[in-house]
């Protein structure tokens, strides 16, 4: 009789310790909406028959720059988000222009963010990580 009763309740025991493993906080990332940045528009660029954009750095503290040179009559949006697109900051860019935005990622909490870089039917992707 002891054996039958050890059993149900040894797997009883595991399945009451596996719910007390602590789990951290997910971070909120609900603040990426209202990040600041500056745009640095130059309306006299070398505009050429594609699109340059340059992401930079992918590993950074509290900024990240964006660089497009697009082609002329080219639209390109900006699009922050984290890594599983919940929260998402657009930044529409002039025109034709050869534009730098630097976007201050102070407020958030380290993480890994995607930016996205889209004009027309073209989508160009980057892994960010903040790592302070």
């Amino acid at each position: 009789m002891k054996k039958s009763l050890c059993l149900p309740l040894l797997l009883t025991a595991l399945l009451l310790c596996g719910g007390c493993q602590k789990h951290e906080p997910e971070p909120d990332f609900s603040g990426l909406a209202q990040l600041t940045y500056s745009l640095q528009a130059s309306v006299t660029g070398n505009a050429t028959s594609e699109i340059h954009v340059a992401v930079y750095p992918t590993f950074f503290q509290d900024y990240v720059t964006v660089e497009a040179f697009p082609a002329s009559g080219e639209v390109a949006t900006i699009y922050f988000s984290d890594e599983k697109g919940k929260y998402t900051k657009k930044i529409a860019l002039p025109e034709g222009n050869r534009s730098q935005v630097q976007v201050n990622f102070s407020g958030m909490p380290k993480a890994v963010y995607i930016c996205e870089v889209q004009r027309g039917d073209k989508v160009d992707r980057y892994r960010l990580v903040k790592v302070r």
